[in-house]
């Protein structure tokens, strides 16, 4: 590995690990994209679509990341809140005295995922890749239908979107490559979420520990 190379991952590693303390991440709920209603199982009417949040480093704002629900029983509040990043099956947070979902509540969450990125709705970070609203609130339908019993719409345009995802056929890499990178982050207080391993380069590239890349390499032309 070159000098240059090496400097690079360096920062990476750095940043990554700054950002990213061990096992939790600092979030800021900023506000829900798509948010077309969505009735889950017994009959609660919820707004469903992409989770938006910023990424804290500390007190500073370093990225966004836009996630889906996992739970119902806790609201999301503004303000920035420390997430625990465990196994799905780990979630929703134990704190509240309930179960944990089971390994095929899981894996349904995964099938959900997997077919939304073989559709193009969004990528395997979980971001749009260029969904409709009704695409991304069908996902979170999904979601909550693999956890909860079942979801539905009164919006046509969502309810077609959730037929198109549950006759999509599971491609097996696509589905291998998001059982390996899905997590849950949870806390106590807010609403538990989606998350992917790695967090992607592009959520904090360019912010965070730039200042110090740039020391690093002032050092190495000396």
């Amino acid at each position: 590995m070159s000098r240059r190379k090496g400097m690079a991952a360096l920062c990476a590693v750095v940043t990554s690990v700054s950002i990213v303390h061990a096992d939790s991440i600092d979030l800021e709920y900023t506000g829900i994209s798509g948010g077309i209603g969505v009735t889950v199982t017994p009959g609660s009417t919820f707004s469903a679509g992409h989770m938006n949040h910023t990424i804290y480093n500390g007190a500073t704002p370093v990225g966004s990341f836009q996630t889906f629900c996992i739970e119902l029983g806790e609201n999301a509040n503004n303000g920035v809140s420390t997430y625990q990043i465990v196994d799905l099956t780990s979630a929703p947070d134990p704190d509240l005295g309930g179960s944990t979902y089971t390994q095929a509540q899981a894996d349904a969450v995964i099938d959900v995922v997997s077919n939304a990125v073989s559709l193009g709705w969004i990528d395997i970070n979980l971001q749009n890749a260029g969904g409709t609203s009704a695409q991304i609130s069908a996902i979170q339908a999904s979601i909550w239908a693999a956890l909860f019993g079942s979801a539905s719409s009164s919006d046509t345009d969502v309810q077609n979107a959730i037929g198109t995802l549950s006759a999509q056929s599971l491609d097996s890499g696509t589905r291998n490559l998001m059982a390996n990178r899905l997590r849950a982050i949870v806390a106590q207080g807010e609403q538990d979420m989606l998350y992917v391993v790695p967090l992607p380069a592009s959520v904090w590239a360019g912010l965070g520990m730039l200042g110090m890349c740039a020391g690093l390499r002032t050092y190495r032309r000396r």
